[in-house]
Formats: C-alpha cells, structure tokens, sequence
C-alpha cells in the first residue's frame, strides 16, 4: 500500500499559511476597521464642544491625516455651515476643500 504525504503536506501548509494570514490581517487592519465604524459628533474623541468649529475642523483634519475620511466628512460638514454663519470666509472655504 502507498501513502501519498506529499498531498497531505500540501493542503496542511496551505491551511497553515491561511490561519496564519487571517491573524495577521485582522491583527493589523482591525483597529483600522473599527474607527471606520464610528460615526456621529459624539463618537469623536477631540470634540468638547460640537458647536465650536474650530475644534470640529480639528478633529476632521486629524482623522483625514489618519485616512479616514468617511468619518472626517460630516464634521468639516459641520464646521463649513458655522464658519458661514459667523462670517469666516477663510475657514469656510478650508472646510468645504477638505470636506
């Protein structure tokens, strides 16, 4: 009777070498992926205060340096309408080209 281990061999290193890629990635991209999920005012940490555009603006630049813009999006959102408001004309314009 022959054996055929070189099969065997075969699909356990591929299985290995999957687990092993698997830990890996969710090791690494797993905090990416969770601050992806944040959303809302309240879920960023730099906001004190979710009327001062000057800190949204902030927090919205952080996470666009982070390369996280999904979240980043509804704050220079956010930031743009107060800086109309108060008649910012300079940081309006940054947070519509950031946004």
């Amino acid at each position: 009777m022959k054996v055929h281990t070189s099969g065997f061999v075969l699909r356990s290193a591929g299985l290995i070498t999957l687990v092993l890629s698997s830990v890996a990635f969710l090791h690494y991209a797993g905090p990416l992926t969770r601050s992806n999920r944040r959303s809302g005012l309240a879920a960023q940490r730099g906001i004190t205060d979710p009327n001062d555009p000057k800190q949204l603006l902030a927090e919205a630049d952080r996470l666009a340096w982070m390369f996280n813009s999904q979240a980043a999006a509804p704050l220079y959102a956010r930031a743009e309408k107060l800086f109309a408001r108060s008649g910012d004309d300079a940081s309006t314009i940054y947070a519509r080209v950031g946004r």
